[in-house]
């Protein structure tokens, strides 16, 4: 008998437990990346969250963007402070909305009624509406 025939053969096997652990690590990201921003999702937590450790993740992925990538298919959203301000910003904007005058676009300042309505479309394209649908509706 040679060398190479008394090797057992575990690839099959191997190759099983590697595309299961795979799955965990994956299935872990996509729960945490569907329920989280990008920015506060972190490798320890998907690690936790997949019951592994980090080493695991790092054997699978090389890092978050690649992870976002396997787990969701797609390119992760910028992280960026524009980004992370993203949802505060929004709530401002809503805020703004609220107590503005009730006249806003009657009056004679163009500026005025043009920066309420650079709002109020701002404020519908990131809550996906059409700021001219939401107009007619309301006339």
């Amino acid at each position: 008998m040679t060398a190479a025939a008394e090797t057992p053969v575990r690839f099959p096997r191997r190759a099983a437990a590697k595309a299961r652990t795979r799955e965990r690590i994956l299935t872990a990201a996509r729960t945490l990346f569907k329920h989280y921003p990008y920015a506060d999702v972190t490798i320890r937590g998907v690690a936790a969250t997949a019951g592994m450790s980090t080493g695991a993740i790092f054997a699978t992925v090389k890092d978050k963007a690649d992870l976002w990538r396997a787990a969701m298919e797609c390119e992760p959203p910028l992280d960026r402070a524009e980004t992370r301000a993203a949802p505060l910003m929004l709530d401002a904007l809503r805020g703004l909305i609220r107590v503005r005058p009730r006249d806003w676009n009657e009056g004679d300042d163009p500026e005025f009624t043009a920066a309420w309505a650079a709002a109020e479309a701002a404020l519908a394209l990131a809550e996906g509406q059409n700021a001219a649908d939401d107009q007619q509706k309301a006339a």
